[in-house]
């Protein structure tokens, strides 16, 4: 069994933390203040923290413990609280200790509030008494005025946030893509999971993991391989030679608690199977940490980039070198004073093709934490770096970057804000993303619209982000039972309803499952909920706040809602329910701030402005044939994901004046006449009649039903 116990020096070697999370209770305040001071020391630092609080709830007006408290948020990497706890203490203009100014500014940089943290250094530039803290200082504040500088600037590159099973509450890093659709990472996480276990001594451990992605998505991770996994140690950041026959990857010993003297080791396919991993001769030092392998391979020899806390760098942890020949290391270097720092440089990703390196350090000028940066060169003689800006860097960490060939679809690691967490520690673990590259336009409008016309209307651009918008609903609502087409609901109380249902479909989905698929179940209907439910509505207030801001203008909008249901029903039956459920959303549209949008939709509006809805029922008829429709299973065909997948309307199409975003190709019926009177038909009698109508749409019409009223 392994435990943890979370240091610094974690974070150097792995890029990664889970927090060991447990109670405890304040009974002697002396001694408990002492023993929370004990494992302080002892680098516990959210037990720590724990009692640190209890503490505080006897007594919140003692400084000492706000800065205590404070601190262990701070190494938890908790920044939020541990700002705020810093700034309570400068606010009460008795600081307990004149470092707070240091840490203040620290965690204000960390969260993105560059000018409260050039302020803080500053302040302790003045009145610090530590050295090296004001040479730190300096470093920090040019790097704040570098963000405040770049935060604004253009990206190359869409970050996305690959979704469960690949993150998890935990940390996941080291992406490594082995071909189109396989994924190898490494993942850092509890045994016991919210358990009784925890509270006594929480065991954690760290493997390699690969995951195949198809047409449902990134399947469930797997042990890369068994021989690599260790008991013994903590195994990740794992590298491939391009024929993917030989890897490189890291084991760290556990010494009590604290992660350290970390070892690259190697291993080949013999047979389709790994070798025997053997440490790696002289890349290794007794007593120092050697980690974050990657091979570069040249006709006549390799080189192995690796980070390194082994004597004679530059600061911390430095980039270094191995030129390897007939697999035998023939030299060992230093990267040289331009990449290293003194601070720590990491994760290095050597392009062959283009000779670029790649590695991530938190000293040199950046927008907080560790940044990605690049520069030319090889061996020990390189270029001016410089950091790969916004979208691929954040306020956190970002580290972990890695290409495919062409560099256009790339692969980074980092506990930036939407990172899942355990606990309440929102950037204790970091996730994976993906970055893809690309030019500064949008195919889809391009073609109806001016590039520059378009920039001009940042409105637009910012609804073009938000499509297609979808919204999500509870099985069988609104109405349910029901075969009318409209609805009195508003979908906004239909959205609290369904959130109030939560638990009941983690509940359900999970049941008679085994620990590990229950896990696995609550986490998918969690995601779900958090993800697609409630960011759904966020996403419906921005646009609502922005169809305002066009109308305002006196502009013509016209959007068109599709909706859906899930196969549990009935065709017609289904139909009807997704009327329902656009007329949900007309509704909340309309009642939108005491009905603020009801002039434009009857054209009554002193400006002009008009407000066309049009709709798009489209019942279960693209329901995914993976989702149950049997009425007796509802695990599958109510509570599970992917049948609440089905449940949703989209807000599909957008257009204002001159401007038309279509969020996906769709077929568009255009009639010749919107009316069609027969005339008076006496029972038994035949009429025929010819209807003219056009397909203005990019997607092939298909009629499935015509219904009649009468």
């Amino acid at each position: 069994m392994r435990a943890l116990k979370y240091t610094y020096r974690t974070l150097i070697i792995l890029s990664l933390i889970v927090l060991n999370t447990s109670v405890l209770y304040a009974q002697n305040p002396k001694e408990d203040l002492a023993k929370a001071d004990g494992l302080m020391y002892d680098k516990q630092y959210s037990r720590a923290g724990d009692l640190y609080l209890q503490l505080l709830k006897q007594d919140s007006t003692n400084n000492e413990i706000v800065y205590k408290y404070a601190t262990s948020l701070r190494l938890q990497l908790n920044y939020s609280k541990a700002f705020y706890y810093y700034s309570k203490l400068i606010e009460s203009k008795k600081e307990f200790n004149n470092d707070t100014w240091f840490y203040y500014a620290k965690t204000a940089q960390q969260l993105g509030k560059y000018q409260e943290s050039i302020n803080g250094f500053s302040k302790y530039i003045i009145i610090g008494s530590s050295s090296h803290l004001r040479n730190q200082s300096e470093q920090c504040i040019e790097s704040c005025r570098y963000a405040l500088n770049h935060q604004n600037d253009k990206s190359d590159y869409i970050i996305t946030h690959l979704p469960p099973p690949i993150n998890t509450p935990y940390s996941e890093f080291n992406p490594i893509a082995i071909s189109s659709n396989e994924l190898v990472f490494s993942r850092y996480q509890a045994v016991f999971d919210d358990s009784i276990e925890s509270v006594f001594s929480q065991t954690y451990f760290s493997d390699i993991l690969i995951s195949k992605q198809n047409q449902r998505g990134w399947q469930k991770s797997k042990i890369f391989s068994d021989k690599i996994s260790s008991n013994k140690y903590f195994t990740a950041n794992i590298c491939f030679s391009k024929n993917l026959q030989e890897i490189y990857f890291t084991r760290c010993f556990d010494n009590g608690g604290i992660i350290g003297q970390c070892a690259i080791y190697y291993s080949h396919k013999k047979r389709g199977h790994w070798s025997k991993p053997k440490k790696l001769g002289k890349v290794n030092k007794q007593n120092f940490s050697s980690t974050h392998p990657y091979l570069a391979e040249y006709k006549d020899y390799n080189i192995l980039y690796f980070s390194s806390d082994q004597p004679n760098g530059f600061g911390g942890n430095d980039i270094w070198y191995a030129i390897i020949k007939n697999g035998n290391i023939e030299q060992i270097s230093n990267l040289g004073s331009n990449i290293n720092t003194n601070g720590h440089e990491l994760t290095p990703f050597f392009d062959t093709e283009l000779g670029i390196l790649y590695f991530s350090s938190d000293t040199h000028k950046g927008f907080g934490g560790f940044d990605i940066f690049k520069s030319t060169g090889g061996l020990s003689s390189w270029k001016e770096i410089s950091n790969m800006g916004t979208a691929i860097n954040s306020s956190a960490n970002d580290l972990y970057y890695t290409h495919r060939r062409g560099g256009n679809i790339a692969f980074l690691s980092s506990n930036r804000k939407g990172s899942y967490y355990h606990g309440n520690a929102e950037s204790c673990c970091s996730d994976i993303y993906q970055a893809v590259r690309q030019e500064f336009k949008d195919s889809i409008i391009m073609a109806e619209t001016p590039k520059d016309s378009l920039k001009k209307d940042s409105v637009v651009i910012a609804i073009q982000k938000l499509l297609p918008l979808s919204l999500y609903f509870e099985n069988d609502m609104p109405n349910p039972k029901s075969r009318k087409t409209s609805t009195k609901a508003n979908y906004k109380d239909l959205l609290e309803e369904y959130i109030l249902a939560k638990e009941t479909y983690k509940q359900e989905y999970s049941n008679g499952l085994g620990t590990n698929a229950a896990k696995e179940a609550e986490l998918q209907i969690e995601d779900f909920f958090s993800l697609k439910v409630e960011h759904g509505f966020e996403d419906l207030e921005k646009f609502a706040d922005l169809l305002k801001r066009e109308l305002g203008e006196g502009k013509t909008v016209r959007i068109k809602i599709r909706g859906y249901a899930s196969p549990l029903n009935s065709p017609e039956y289904n139909l009807a329910l997704s009327k329902r459920r656009i007329g949900s959303l007309k509704n909340f549209i309309s009642e939108y701030e005491n009905g603020y949008f009801l002039p434009y939709l009857h054209n009554k509006a002193d400006n002009g402005g008009q407000l066309s809805i049009f709709e798009d029922p489209l019942g279960d008829s693209q329901s995914i044939g993976l989702v149950s429709d049997n009425p007796n299973d509802k695990r599958n065909s109510v509570y599970s994901r992917e049948a609440a997948l089905q449940r949703k309307i989209q807000i599909i199409m957008y257009s204002s004046n001159e401007f038309s975003i279509d969020s996906a190709d769709y077929p568009i019926l255009d009639w010749r006449d919107t009316e069609l009177s027969l005339g008076s038909i006496k029972k038994g009698q035949n009429k025929s009649t010819i209807v003219y109508f056009e397909n203005m749409g990019k997607a092939e019409l298909s009629i499935q039903n015509i219904h009649a009223e009468c």
